[in-house]
């Protein structure tokens, strides 16, 4: 299989900062991945390699995307900084830090900076993480005999009828928002300043929905371990404190985030996304308004401990339901046969262990795994706690399936210990047109989203300075 790169230089530094990390190495059985192995805080000093690289094997030819010349060379991987011992949570500023705990009323608001996946219960000296539980079939996850939502009463701000038409201009149509507000947006003005422009469905926030497929709440989700999450990353008080506040968020229900204008009988791909530790769907709003402004319903498990994978099963067994229920203000909004996913840190893991899902046509891993078992394109960066970039480069060389894709971004704001990790929720501009242009080349399947991935007019090659990428199993 081929893979083309702009450049596969294995150009990385140090940045282990205390935290031993390994990605997600994927087997393509669904036992292999029943629980998908997460990044863990640990307490005090840690060494060793960061990273666990599937192994190499027989190297495909690589053909460079800049100059077309064919090898097998990928170049030494280069290792992690020695270990060292977490620091006090600094007073950088910037980008925003993780955490969440169950409050009293309101919207969550901010950019929120997920937490590292869980680590062992308790660990002295680090965040201290529990250890989310097993995975759990999605046989047996189903919510069997319960009633799917129905009603706009089960929604907050919901809108039943989205509307007709999609010729519109969503920056005159729709209002601006911010985080917390239901929409409908036609643009969304990020805590940064930075304002996102949506596409032209524009997007509409529903928060609470899904009674009847309540997700488990982990024990392990607690005000005091998420503030030790959010700690841990050192990042800005202020975006600590605000993602730590999630009001009246129902930690077993759904966030959904659906286009606000839609034409007659128009139905959208389901997209179902995974938190990271301690973070609430609207730490990733930004992110999430936009993609289903593109024209995809976004169903968001409010669970903020979604590695064992049940939660983003119960959202698509809860939408399914809804869409086929006359009642349900979701009925016939959704095509059951494109459903993607993607999660970020543990949600990122989640995803890996949720592609084996018969259901699951394709996923985006953000900071949370290498490979997975469906078309894929996995997405960390420099100073990310998710392993080091040789492992992204063999898993899309080395990957059973296609198309297969990474994205690893430089050009990381210093802000806390490891800003990398958070850079779909501090400058979510950089991610969301190569997502969207993701979902609408492996769900929709419009052949002009290939020109972003392959092809003379690329138009992710040939910029190393922001980021490094590569593909495999996509033709022009």
């Amino acid at each position: 299989m081929e893979i083309n790169r702009t450049t596969l230089s294995s150009r990385c530094r140090p940045w282990l900062l205390g935290l031993v990390v390994c990605t997600v190495a994927c087997d393509s059985s669904d036992a292999a991945q029943q629980q998908a192995p997460i990044p863990q805080p640990l307490a005090g000093n840690s060494g060793g390699d960061p990273t666990n690289e599937q192994a190499s094997g027989a190297q495909n030819p690589i053909v460079d995307g800049d100059t077309g010349v064919t090898t097998t060379d990928m170049g030494p991987a280069t290792t992690s900084g020695g270990a060292a011992t977490p620091g006090t949570p600094g007073n950088a500023g910037g980008a925003a830090a993780p955490g969440a705990a169950p409050g009293a009323s309101g919207s969550a608001g901010g950019a929120a900076g997920p937490g590292t996946n869980p680590g062992g219960a308790g660990n002295a000296g680090g965040a201290g993480n529990p250890t989310p539980g097993s995975d759990t079939d999605p046989a047996t996850d189903d919510g069997a005999n319960a009633d799917p939502d129905q009603g706009a009463d089960t929604m907050a701000d919901a809108d039943p009828d989205p509307g007709t038409g999609t010729d519109m201009e969503p920056a005159t149509m729709f209002e601006a928002c911010v985080s917390g507000d239901t929409g409908p947006c036609g643009s969304f003005t990020h805590s940064s300043g930075t304002e996102l422009e949506f596409g032209p469905h524009g997007a509409i926030m529903e928060v609470n929905v899904g009674q009847g497929y309540e997700a488990q709440v982990s024990p392990n989700d607690t005000a005091s371990g998420c503030a030790a999450v959010a700690a841990s990353f050192g990042e800005p008080g202020d975006s600590t404190s605000r993602v730590l506040d999630i009001g009246d968020l129902d930690l077993s229900l759904y966030t959904v985030y659906r286009p606000a204008a839609r034409a007659e009988g128009e139905t959208f791909p389901l997209v179902v996304w995974g938190n990271g530790t301690c973070a609430a769907p609207e730490g990733y709003g930004a992110l999430l308004r936009y993609v289903a402004s593109h024209g995809y319903v976004v169903v968001a498990p409010n669970s903020r401990y979604t590695g064992y994978r049940a939660p983003m099963v119960k959202a698509v067994d809860f939408m399914f339901a809804a869409n086929d229920d006359p009642e349900s203000p979701y009925h016939g909004l959704v095509n059951k046969d494109l459903v993607g996913g993607m999660g970020h840190s543990q949600g990122g893991g989640a995803t890996v262990s949720f592609a084996n899902d018969a259901r699951v046509t394709s996923v985006i891993l953000f900071n949370g795994g290498t490979s997975a078992s469906k078309p894929f394109l996995a997405v960390s960066g420099d100073a990310d706690i998710a392993g080091r970039i040789s492992g992204f480069q063999r898993a899309v060389q080395n990957a059973s399936v296609s198309p297969a894709a990474f994205l690893w971004y430089h050009m990381i704001p210093e802000t806390g210990r490891v800003s990398g990790h958070l850079t779909l929720m501090t400058q979510p501009e950089r991610v969301v047109e190569a997502t969207v242009a993701w979902w609408d080349l492996t769900l929709k399947g419009e052949e002009s989203a290939k020109a972003v991935f392959a092809g003379s007019d690329c138009q992710l090659c040939g910029r190393d300075a922001e980021f490094e990428f590569g593909v495999s199993g996509l033709q022009p």
